[in-house]
C-alpha cells in the first residue's frame, strides 16, 4: 500500500508541475513577520517594492488594527484565498503628478520563448478611495524594474484590466487575466498602473483621500505550453458521474487531434485510446476497469490539456 501511494503522489506531482505557479508566495500567505504598519510588502518575501512607493501588507495576524483583515485602514474585505493580501494605490490625486505604487516579485523560473503562459490576478476596490480608475495590468521583464521616487513606471503591460469602465467593486475580487507568448529571459513580475494621468480614466469627487486603492490576492503565472497549441482551461473539461461503475459522459471543448488516455496508479496505460472529434462534444465512456481509482489524460498533439483522478465502484 505504501508502494502505490507513493506512485500515487509521484503521478499526481507530476500534474501538478506542469501547472506550478511561478509566482512564489502568490497569495501572500508566507510571511517572514506580521505586519505592523503600512508599507511592509516585503514581510511577504519575495515580494518587494520597486522604487520610492510603500505598497502594504494585511493579513488575519496583523499586529495592528490597520493592517488587519477583514477590517483595516482602508476599508473591509476579505481575502480571496487563505488569511492575507497586499495593497496599493493605483492613482493619486493631491500627492503629486503621475503617483503610483507597484508590487514586485521575482518569478522561480525564467520565462521560455516560444511558450505561452497565463497570468492571472485578483483586486478589489478599497473603500476608502475616492477615486477610480480602469488603469491595472502586470508586467513581465527581463530584469528588475526600478521605480523613481513614486513615480509612474514608463512601460506597457502585457496583460491589463481591458475596458473603459473604471472598477469601483468594493465588495468582489475582479479577476484579471490573460496569456503572454514569451519573448525569452522575462523573470520579474511587476504590478500597478503604468499610464500617466492624462492617460488614466477616472471617476471620483475630492474627499478626504484622495487616492484609487486596490487589494490584490492570487497572483499566478503559469506555463500553458508552446505557441501554436491554443491553451484550453481545465474548466473546460468535465466527468460524470465520479466515482461511477465504469460508464462516465465526458463534456468539453476539444481541439483537434485530442485523445484520452487511462493510467493506473503505477502510471501504467490501462485502456486503449480514445480519440475525440474537435469541439464542444459529450461522448460516453465505458471502461472494463476493476474496482479503484484511475487518471485520464486529455492530450492535443504534445500538448497535455487536462489531467484528472476518476474513481470506479461497482
Amino acid at each position: 500500500m505504501r508502494k502505490v501511494l507513493l506512485v500515487c503522489f509521484l503521478f499526481s506531482a507530476s500534474v501538478m508541475n506542469a501547472q506550478m505557479n511561478l509566482v512564489p508566495n502568490g497569495d501572500f500567505e508566507t510571511l517572514s513577520s506580521c505586519p505592523n504598519n503600512q508599507g511592509e510588502l516585503n514581510f511577504a518575501t519575495p515580494w518587494f517594492q520597486p522604487g520610492g512607493s510603500s505598497p502594504d501588507l494585511y493579513n488575519t495576524c496583523a499586529l495592528v488594527n490597520s493592517m488587519a483583515i477583514p477590517q483595516n485602514w482602508t476599508g473591509f474585505q476579505m481575502p480571496h484565498s487563505g488569511n492575507g493580501y497586499a495593497g496599493f494605490a493605483a492613482f493619486a490625486y493631491n500627492y503629486g503628478d503621475n503617483v503610483r505604487e507597484y508590487i514586485e516579485v521575482k518569478l522561480s523560473d525564467t520565462l521560455v520563448q516560444g511558450k505561452n503562459y497565463c497570468i492571472e490576478f485578483y483586486i478589489s476596490f478599497a473603500d476608502s478611495s475616492f477615486w477610480a480608475v480602469n488603469r491595472v495590468g502586470a508586467l513581465l521583464s527581463t530584469q528588475q524594474i526600478t521605480q523613481t521616487l513614486n513615480d509612474t513606471i514608463t512601460a506597457t503591460p502585457q496583460i491589463e484590466y481591458s475596458s473603459v469602465t473604471v472598477i469601483q467593486d468594493t465588495v468582489n475580487w475582479i479577476r484579471i487575466s490573460g496569456i503572454y507568448l514569451s519573448g525569452g529571459g522575462e523573470k520579474y513580475l511587476t504590478i500597478g498602473n503604468f499610464y500617466p494621468d492624462d492617460q488614466t480614466d477616472t471617476l471620483g469627487n475630492l474627499g478626504p483621500n484622495h487616492w484609487c486603492y486596490f487589494y490584490i490576492d492570487d497572483v499566478s503565472v503559469i506555463d500553458c505550453g508552446w505557441s501554436g497549441i491554443q491553451f484550453y482551461s481545465s474548466e473546460l473539461f468535465n466527468i460524470s458521474p465520479n466515482p461511477s461503475n465504469g460508464n462516465f459522459q465526458l463534456s468539453g471543448v476539444f481541439p483537434s487531434q485530442s485523445e484520452i488516455h487511462f493510467y493506473n496508479l503505477l502510471g501504467e496505460e490501462v485502456e486503449k485510446t480514445i480519440s475525440i472529434p474537435e469541439g464542444n462534444q459529450t461522448i460516453p465512456l465505458e471502461l472494463n476497469l476493476a474496482d479503484g481509482i484511475y487518471f485520464y489524460r486529455i492530450i492535443s498533439g504534445k500538448e497535455i490539456l487536462h489531467e484528472e483522478k476518476i474513481v470506479i465502484v461497482k
